[in-house]
């Protein structure tokens, strides 16, 4: 009996051991795939940051990483850019966007090594959209016009450095102000910043231009003042002559603007670029300004390609494959403008085309 006993015990006990053995399997088991799941989701997780981080809603890698890294990316947070948390997620946000971060370096605010000097409304912000999207080029926010506003030039260059982006020793720091072009004090004031700095000017039909910036002050104006009839805005009223009054005409007389910027800037320095070529063949004109900018060609015809909806190029963002396009206002139909006005600018412009032709030493694609 005592036996008998003895033996239903130990199976029981037995039966006990593979039941917790069992449980333990699955609960293991059940651990292991909990794990995994976890796991996948926390890569999906860290995945969908890296590409938010890389895209965000800047849409291309430049504004994503160098314009927001050190404002929209933090909210606003004041940041201690020597922090070691700082600088590590600056280093890592360079590898994604695949630069070369130079050894033991930190990223620093520097003063603009290239400016794009003007001319506006002939293609700036493309131009600095196009130079955006290679990782060897930094960009200010927004237009600087320091050297042509006093209250701001008076603030000195260290207030002009902490407006720039962060930058390692490898990228080029840039900003755009078209208004610098007919500014006649702005080439010295950029000359004794930096004597050695190299400077993108975008030339354009002047008439083309003309009616182009009239379209914009339209634009600018509506609700608030009635902009007169072109014919009216760029005539004498009593002779009929063109009026040379008007800022926007003298913006258009590119030889005399030149001219200033060469009398303090050698002619190696200054990149002029056609804009009817920027528009018509904007990748191979890019590949002329990295190389203008001492940089290796980087961009082709899969971050700059035609879009044949909309008719004009858009940009690709190359590590997430989103596009951007130029804002609504670029690239809008002209207004009609009186044939004997055109006539009349056309014959107005020309003299001054000579004369850019002869400091030039050759003819843009306009005329």
């Amino acid at each position: 009996m005592i036996k008998r006993n003895r033996l239903f015990c130990y199976h029981r006990m037995e039966r006990l051991r593979y039941m917790l053995r069992v449980l333990l399997v699955i609960t293991l088991v059940s651990l292991a795939l909990f794990c995994a799941v976890t796991l996948n989701n926390s890569v999906s997780r860290l995945e969908s940051y890296r590409n938010s981080f890389i895209a965000r809603d800047w849409g291309y890698q430049k504004k994503l990483f160098w314009s927001n890294m050190d404002t929209a990316y933090f909210s606003g947070e004041n940041l201690d850019y020597d922090s070691v948390s700082f600088q590590s997620a600056y280093d890592k946000a360079a590898k994604l966007v695949r630069i070369e971060v130079p050894a033991n370096e930190k990223p620093m605010r520097r003063l603009p090594e290239a400016i794009i000097i003007g001319v506006s409304k002939c293609g700036t912000r493309a131009l600095l959209e196009y130079l955006s999207l290679n990782p060897y080029v930094v960009t200010a926010k927004r237009e600087m016009n320091f050297f042509n506003n006093a209250t701001l030039y008076n603030q000195g260059l260290d207030w002009y450095k902490e407006q720039m982006p962060l930058s390692y020793s490898n990228q080029v720091t840039l900003e755009k102000s078209p208004d610098y072009f007919e500014c006649v004090q702005c080439p010295p004031r950029v000359l004794s910043m930096n004597s050695s700095v190299k400077l993108l000017l975008l030339l354009r039909d002047p008439v083309e231009r003309l009616i182009s910036q009239y379209m914009q002050l339209m634009d600018k104006y509506v609700g608030t003042q009635t902009m007169p009839l072109f014919e009216h805005w760029v005539r004498e009223p009593s002779t009929g002559e063109i009026n040379v009054k008007v800022p926007s005409v003298r913006v258009s007389i590119y030889a005399d603007h030149v001219k200033n910027w060469l009398s303090h800037f050698p002619r190696k320095q200054i990149l002029i670029i056609d804009s009817k070529m920027l528009t018509k063949n904007p990748v191979s004109e890019m590949n002329k300004v990295e190389s203008f900018l001492g940089l290796k060609p980087y961009l082709s015809k899969d971050d700059i390609y035609f879009n044949e909806s909309k008719g004009f190029h858009c940009m690709r963002l190359r590590a997430t494959g989103k596009t951007r396009c130029l804002g609504a206002t670029k690239g809008r139909p002209h207004i009609k403008v009186e044939k004997e006005t055109l006539s009349t600018l056309y014959a107005f412009y020309n003299p001054h085309n000579e004369r850019l032709k002869n400091i030039l030493g050759f003819r843009m694609s306009w005329f």
